[in-house]
């Protein structure tokens, strides 16, 4: 894990415009009290982890492509339908998750259809957590690897996963569990014991509604989140170069990209 995190610290040093686009435009936004909506997280999200990937993987900085014999071109609309066909997939699978634990009409609400009153919501968020958390612990098990190597226009497809990347998944769940999961959870556990110290208790309409420390927590949350996504794009490029090219995922320089 230790080296997860260097190579994490190092990719967010190199890719400053990324993490510039991922943290500040939605604060930004959330700031002058405009609303980020679901498809935008999730559509500046996949772009930024396309960019992370090729920073990563080949040391390309966002809006420079790599040039040089071999240099794989541009994957970015492949890698942006992949990504949507996985979060489509995750979203289900969450859906049916809840359903299945009797929060179906939840998980309908929570995808923004309007389905009228619902009861017996005590345990809904608890619940849709943990079921995100499977759903992403499966999907990205299965198919995780197919990111980096679309990123990088690799070979990846069922064969090629059960021949070069046996025992991936549950190696891909353990290390989004001590990494991202972990480290996504205490921060934002942190960011809301401090909102419980520095924001006030009930609105004021005399205050504006974003205040200082409010925006404060809001690039916190940010930071955290994009830490956790960096860390991740980190995990699925060792894993997929490790079953690819052994002595490549062992270089230090990879650290630095």
């Amino acid at each position: 894990m230790g080296l997860i995190l260097r190579d994490t610290f190092g990719l967010l040093r190199a890719a400053l415009p990324v993490v510039a686009l991922l943290v500040l435009l939605p604060s930004l936004f959330q700031g002058l009290g405009l609303n980020v909506n679901v498809v935008t997280e999730l559509m500046l999200i996949a772009i930024s982890s396309y960019f992370l990937h090729r920073q990563f993987l080949l040391g390309e900085p966002l809006g420079k492509p790599a040039t040089g014999n071999g240099a794989p071109g541009s994957a970015f609309w492949p890698y942006l339908l992949l990504t949507a066909v996985l979060i489509a997939l995750f979203i289900a699978l969450a859906a049916g998750l809840m359903r299945g634990a009797g929060y179906g009409r939840i998980a309908l609400a929570g995808l923004g259809l309007d389905i009228g009153p619902i009861t017996g919501t005590e345990l809904a968020g608890p619940v849709w957590i943990g079921c995100m958390f499977l759903a992403q612990i499966v999907v990205l098990g299965l198919f995780g690897t197919a990111l980096p190597a679309t990123a990088v226009r690799g070979v990846w497809g069922p064969g090629v996963r059960a021949q070069r990347f046996p025992g991936t998944p549950l190696r891909i769940a353990m290390h989004l569990i001590a990494g991202p999961w972990l480290i996504c959870t205490l921060g934002l556990l942190a960011l809301l014991a401090l909102a419980q110290l520095v924001l006030p208790p009930l609105p004021d309409p005399s205050r504006p509604a974003i205040t200082l420390p409010g925006l404060g927590l809001i690039l916190g949350g940010r930071l955290v989140v994009t830490f956790a996504l960096a860390m991740t794009v980190v995990i699925l490029s060792r894993i997929y170069l490790e079953n690819t090219e052994p002595r490549r995922a062992s270089e230090p320089a990879l650290a630095e990209a």
